[in-house]
C-alpha cells in the first residue's frame, strides 16, 4: 500500500470522527447547559439557545475530548479492518 492511501485513509478516519464527535458535542450541551429560549422556524425546524457555567463547561469540553478519542479508536480500527482485508490485495 502506498503512502498516499495511508494518508487519504486516515484524513477520512479523522473527518468521520470529527463529525461525530460534533453531534456528540452537541448533546453534551443539551444535557449539561441550561435551556434559555427556543425559536420554532417552521413545523419541525426550531433554535434552541443553551447557556453553559463554568462547571457545565468543563463537562463538555473534557467530555468532547474523550469521546473524540473513543470514537476515532473505533472508526480507524473500523478503516485499518477495511484497508487490511479489503484493499490490500492477498498473496
Amino acid at each position: 500500500m502506498a503512502w498516499w492511501e495511508i494518508l487519504i485513509s486516515g484524513l477520512a478516519t479523522l473527518a468521520v470522527a470529527a463529525m461525530i464527535t460534533y453531534v456528540a458535542r452537541i448533546g453534551l450541551i443539551q444535557a449539561f447547559g441550561k435551556k434559555t429560549m427556543e425559536v420554532q422556524w417552521g413545523r419541525n425546524i426550531s433554535e434552541q439557545t443553551f447557556v453553559l457555567d463554568e462547571k457545565a463547561r468543563n463537562r463538555v469540553k473534557w467530555g468532547t475530548i474523550i469521546s473524540f478519542v473513543i470514537i476515532l479508536a473505533c472508526t480507524g480500527a473500523c478503516a485499518w479492518n477495511f484497508i487490511t482485508l479489503l484493499v490490500i490485495p492477498s498473496s
